[in-house]
This record gives structure tokens, C-alpha cells and sequence, in this order.
């Protein structure tokens, strides 16, 4: 048998650049940062961020490449959203990655006392006991839960969880109502959720994420992309991370910026 030398070669990952003027003066207000990445390991952090006001209403897209930090700096955000009051959804295409949010923040969540009217019953204990993963798990809700019921046969979640829980974890397909392929439309249980989820008084202000955003695109269909808008009068900033942007990437957000 005659062996084939062949030689390997690395060859990056392509790096799609979101330009200028693919908004154009008139229909946006754009602007672009450089971040200068300045301690050793090289990824992106809240102090890192240049002129950034955190409560500004806008439309936030992080355009780096793999391996900047961009997961860890959603997490920072929500924690420090979490402390000034705000509701919290976050949105992943996949439930691996809601898996993954979950076990993050139940590690990152503060120590420190929070706002009363959520942790009334909050105490400083020791992270690993089986205490206190439930008490975070009082506090972050997300997309697998539907649908529990409490001792008197009541759905609990959706009744309770978007006026009591300030962190939700949703798929991007639950956000803006795919069914999917077997079913219609969203089950009951769903659509009470996140009718309930955006509502409120003038009080009731949500951030919005969205992780890996080119693994959801196909979501926004022109049928689904109203359900977006629900929540718009409540959603004061967005915050939008992939890991692969490209061309079909850029009209949906343009669709999410209109929320801001």
C-alpha cells in the first residue's frame, strides 16, 4: 500500500466584520467601538467597555471573535442588571446552552443582599449545599419548567414566575412563540407565560439578551416576528452575541434594534 504525505494546515475561523453602512443614516442611529483588550487572557470586560452607559435605551451588538468572553460578559451584565432592579431574559437557541446559564448564574449569583422585594428570605450560605441551589432556583426561571404544579394542583410557574422571578432563560423559539414543526401553535401554559411575562406597570423594566444569535434565525418568520414586540414598552435595553455572525444575521438585527 503506497502511502500519501498530505501536510495540515490551521485555518481560522472566518471573522464576518459588521460594517457601517450596512445601517444606513436615517434609518439608524449607529455608532461602533474598538475595545483594546488589555489584561493577559485577553477577553472582554465590563470595565473594558468604552463610553458604555447601562441604562441607555439601545440596542447592544457584540461583534468579536470566538474565545473574547462574550458568555462570561452576558453574565457579568445580568448580575449587575439584577442589582439595579431590572428583569432579566436571556435568550439561547439551544437547551444545552439554557443548561449551561443555569449552572452559571446559580456559581455567580451575589452573596450580597439584594433587592428586598425578591429576597425577603434571602441568606449568605454556603454555595455548594443543597440550600442554596434552591433558593437561586427560586430566582431564576427557565425554559424547561413549564407546567409545574404546586401541592394544590395549580400551575404554579406560570402564574408566579414572570411576577416573582427576575431571571428567565428562555429558547429563542419560546421568546418569539415557535411551536416547531409538530404543533400549531404554542401550548397554553406557554403563551399565558409570556403574556404574563410582559406586562406591568410603568415600574416593570426588562433587558433582553440573545446568545449565539445565528443559531436562530429561522425564528424570525414574518408570522412570529409580532411576538417579539409584546414586551416592547417594557424592554429598556438588548444585548446581542454570536459567535458567527454573517449576511443573514444583519436584518435580524435590524428587526430587534426597532425594540429599542
Amino acid at each position: 500500500m503506497k502511502k500519501i504525505p498530505f501536510e495540515i494546515i490551521q485555518t481560522p475561523i472566518d471573522y464576518f466584520k459588521i460594517k457601517d453602512d450596512y445601517f444606513p443614516t436615517g434609518e439608524f442611529t449607529f455608532s461602533k467601538d474598538i475595545l483594546e483588550f488589555s489584561n493577559e487572557k485577553k477577553y472582554v470586560t465590563l470595565d473594558e467597555l468604552p463610553n458604555f452607559d447601562l441604562h441607555k435605551k439601545e440596542t447592544v451588538v457584540f461583534n468579536l471573535q470566538v474565545g473574547k468572553g462574550k458568555t462570561t460578559l452576558f453574565y457579568d451584565l445580568v448580575i449587575q442588571y439584577l442589582l439595579d432592579g431590572y428583569w432579566i431574559i436571556m435568550s439561547s437557541p439551544f437547551l444545552k446552552l439554557i443548561k449551561k446559564d443555569v449552572k452559571a448564574f446559580i456559581e455567580r449569583f451575589p452573596k450580597e443582599k439584594l433587592p428586598e422585594q425578591w429576597y425577603k428570605s434571602f441568606k449568605i450560605i454556603d454555595e455548594n449545599t443543597e440550600e442554596y441551589i434552591n433558593t437561586i432556583n427560586n430566582y431564576v426561571f427557565h425554559t424547561t419548567e413549564y407546567g409545574q404544579l404546586d401541592v394544590y394542583g395549580n400551575d404554579k410557574i406560570v402564574k408566579t414566575a414572570p411576577f416573582e422571578i427576575p431571571i428567565h432563560l428562555l429558547t429563542i423559539n419560546t421568546l418569539l412563540g415557535n411551536s416547531g414543526d409538530d404543533f400549531v401553535e404554542q401550548n397554553f401554559d406557554k403563551k399565558l407565560y409570556l403574556k404574563n411575562l410582559f406586562s406591568g406597570d410603568e415600574n416593570h423594566k426588562i433587558i433582553l439578551f440573545f446568545d449565539e444569535l445565528h443559531e436562530g434565525i429561522h425564528n424570525f418568520e414574518s408570522r412570529l416576528i409580532p411576538n417579539l414586540f409584546r414586551g416592547k414598552s417594557f424592554i429598556k435595553k438588548v444585548f446581542i452575541a454570536s459567535a458567527t455572525y454573517n449576511p443573514a444575521t444583519i436584518p435580524i438585527i435590524k428587526i430587534i434594534s426597532a425594540l429599542t
